[in-house]
């Protein structure tokens, strides 16, 4: 039997439960939310979910004192360790990145859309963005980082897309509210719409587009356990 990496699995020492969260951060590959970290606690020695939030936010200020070249990030509503920005080139030298790994203009494009605009149909970003968009909104459904949230009520009834956990966690987001806002965006190729939180104009653009569209999106994408299929591959 493994002997216990504390004398006294009840040790309530802050340098204890600062190492048991240590670990924890350490060996997870997503975020881990403050009330999974409670759980694994010793028992009799349950924190509050803001104590904990505490003792993490004291581990963040030592790491940085200290200089490591990790930090405690909070991503998509839990916490993660991750590497420095400054040591990017490092990593990424030794994993020999390929660029095909990271999302084209058009992916990036489309969404941008999606995120300021969500929930959205395939009609009304590609009126947006002017082109075609089926096959890289497919591609982005496939990547994990949209997925359908339900259905527009209007002839066709197309689908309706919204962003994910996994695209907070890519682009390094707390949540949609840490979003850039407009003034800071002003240097992308972007249209002004794709930054319009007006519910009433999205409203009534999509009433516009998806009377036309509708029909021709509900042929174009089967609803089906693995995602919309059928798409072209176009972007």
């Amino acid at each position: 039997m493994t002997e216990s990496l504390f004398e006294n699995e009840n040790d309530s020492s802050i340098d204890s439960l600062k190492a048991i969260l240590d670990a924890m951060l350490f060996v997870t590959k997503r975020p881990v939310t403050v009330r999974d970290l409670r759980r694994v606690l010793p028992e009799g020695r349950r924190m509050r979910e803001s104590e904990i939030a505490a003792i993490l936010e004291e581990i963040k200020i030592e790491y940085i004192k200290s200089r490591r070249s990790f930090r405690i990030v909070e991503i998509a509503g839990g916490y993660q360790l991750r590497t420095s920005p400054d040591f990017a080139p490092y990593i990424a030298k030794y994993f020999q990145l390929n660029k095909a790994e990271h999302l084209s203009q058009p992916a990036l494009e489309t969404l941008a859309v999606i995120a300021y605009r969500q929930p959205i149909t395939r009609a009304v970003i590609e009126g947006i963005r002017g082109v075609d968009s089926s096959g890289v909104t497919k591609s982005l459904y496939e990547k994990g980082l949209i997925k359908i949230v339900g259905r527009q009520e209007v002839p066709g009834r197309p689908f309706l897309y919204s962003t994910t956990e996994k695209f907070l966690e890519y682009f390094g987001l707390k949540g949609i509210d840490d979003l850039p806002h407009r003034r800071e965006l002003s240097d992308l190729d972007l249209k002004q719409e794709t930054m319009d939180f007006n519910p009433k104009k999205r409203d009534e653009e999509e009433k516009d587009n998806e009377t036309e569209a509708g029909q021709g999106e509900e042929e174009g994408i089967g609803e089906t356990s693995s995602g919309p299929e059928g798409e072209s591959q176009q972007g």
